[in-house]
């Protein structure tokens, strides 16, 4: 169909639009041909998960696998599980951080990752010839319900950092879900780690941008707070909200999870392309650096052995808990960092250096002419492996078609504003 979207991240659309249901029929029944054996799901809250669930069970019970259903839980919830019980597989009904008129699946693999390249096309090529084996209605697959994957994921990051340390703070949170399957995850996880818990479960655009969260800053400016906290719609991603009211941006949430990890262990750090150069600062030649996207993340961190890794997007990947971002790692690392350090989030962050980073979108379609914008753009050390990158010794700058969505995305990053805005525009005449 025309704007559905068929990417490394799974597949996404507006629903009835793009993403039909007879889409997510044919996705199960793909996905039941793909593998064989039993699958955990779960789904964000979005009005139109429960259609995009319903058709995507239908097709997948009917090539006889059977189904765990988590129910309304994080992604990461998902992929933990998969792994911890053992199953074949597991989908996620989501759209993460796209608007709310969108919704879509995530597929990962036994191990709780998602499905490697290879692996995501061989599933699209099942899905375009609509060749699938169907099983006799007495072998069909059942659905089971599971309500104890959450408790199995909060038990586990409770195992894994300094419960004690954190509580002895009574730290004062509070919490914008926007509604979304991190809203009662972290309350629970908050209120086990001692906090004193605000649940403000605002409207807004799901992608925890600080254009998004002005109310949450705004009641963080004028409450009483110690830090606040920001989760996209299926609760991989975290913001951070300073107690002064300040909405830093997303790339600060890794850079303060990996500060707090790398002064107690010293190893490999992956991420992606356009993430801050702050992660260099704290972790210096121990970075890798590989394409982005999670799946491209955890497979480097693999190979390397990591000991961190994650995203400038607000995705944390702390393999001790899953390989695989997680919002409640995100903020118990951020908490426990808080507490140890005996420090405010306002000043912690200022431990960071400051870069002006800008992040915006271009409505192109067709392919990026690289030639023309590296004519256009000033001489530097060039990475192509996804999309152009040019480093400089003050900025850089990564150009590259979003996995997501319809667009191509511009990040820049300098030590001068002036620097940042001449290169992003640069980049904008050579792709209009």
């Amino acid at each position: 169909m025309s704007g559905l979207i068929l990417g490394i991240s799974g597949v996404r659309g507006i629903v009835n639009s793009s993403f039909f249901p007879q889409d997510s029929l044919a996705f199960g029944l793909s996905f039941g041909n793909f593998l064989s054996g039993n699958i955990v799901i779960g789904r964000d809250t979005r009005r139109t998960s429960d259609l995009i669930l319903n058709a995507f069970t239908s097709g997948f019970l009917s090539t006889g696998n059977s189904i765990i259903n988590l129910g309304v839980v994080p992604t990461p919830t998902v992929l933990l599980n998969t792994s911890l019980l053992n199953k074949s597989g597991g989908v996620v009904v989501t759209a993460s951080h796209n608007p709310l008129d969108w919704n879509g699946l995530k597929f990962n693999d036994k191990k709780g990752l998602f499905l490697s390249e290879e692996d995501v096309k061989e599933l699209y090529r099942i899905y375009a010839r609509e060749d699938f084996n169907l099983e006799s209605w007495e072998q069909v697959g059942i659905v089971e319900y599971d309500g104890d994957g959450l408790k199995r994921h909060i038990d586990r990051i409770l195992g894994l950092v300094n419960i004690e340390s954190i509580r002895e703070k009574e730290f004062r949170v509070i919490f914008d879900g926007c509604f979304g399957a991190l809203s009662s995850p972290a309350q629970q996880l908050l209120e086990l780690l001692g906090c004193y818990v605000t649940i403000m479960d605002t409207k807004r655009n799901p992608e925890p941008l600080p254009s998004n969260l002005h109310k949450v800053g705004d009641a963080c400016r004028m409450g009483d707070f110690d830090i606040g906290f920001a989760s996209d719609m299926d609760g991989d991603r975290i913001a951070v909200i300073t107690n002064e009211g300040e909405v830093p941006g997303e790339e600060y949430t890794l850079a303060m999870a990996l500060s707090h990890i790398f002064k107690k262990r010293k190893g490999k750090v992956v991420t992606n392309l356009s993430t801050s150069r702050m992660i260099e600062y704290i972790a210096g030649n121990y970075v890798e650096r590989t394409k982005v996207g999670e799946v491209n993340v955890v497979q480097k961190m693999r190979k390397v052995g990591a000991i961190f890794g994650g995203e400038g997007n607000g995705g944390v990947i702390w393999p001790d808990m899953h390989l695989t971002r997680d919002g409640l790692s995100a903020i118990s690392l951020i908490l426990e960092y808080m507490a140890e350090e005996k420090e405010s989030i306002s000043k912690l962050i200022k431990r960071l250096p400051f870069f002006y980073m800008k992040k915006e979108k271009v409505n192109k379609t067709g392919d990026i002419d690289f030639e023309r914008l590296t004519k256009v753009l000033p001489d530097g050390e060039l990475r192509d492996e996804d999309g152009l990158r040019i480093d400089y010794d003050d900025a850089f700058i990564h150009i590259r078609k979003s996995n997501t969505e319809d667009v191509i995305r511009i990040i820049c990053e300098a030590e001068k504003e002036e620097t940042c805005n001449m290169l992003i525009k640069k980049a904008k005449s050579a792709l209009l």
